[in-house]
């Protein structure tokens, strides 16, 4: 999620067994705490309980995203 939120997606993708292909725009200009506090967000949210990110988990997996 945190390549995504970074770095945007394009091209089909499948979630829980149902295919989207909608673009979604990058947004670089987040800072990692930021992406932080939106993945916290969602896992929390619509009743969901999903542990929390913290900014290192976010800076460690920056590194490993896919260059552009």
């Amino acid at each position: 999620m945190v390549c995504i939120i970074r770095k945007g997606l394009e091209g089909p993708v499948v979630v829980n067994g149902k295919t989207y292909n909608q673009k979604m725009a990058a947004i670089p200009e987040l800072s990692d705490i930021e992406i932080a506090n939106i993945i916290n967000y969602v896992s929390h949210t619509w009743e969901n309980n999903l542990g929390y990110t913290k900014m290192t988990t976010v800076q460690a997996a920056l590194e490993k995203c896919p260059l552009d």
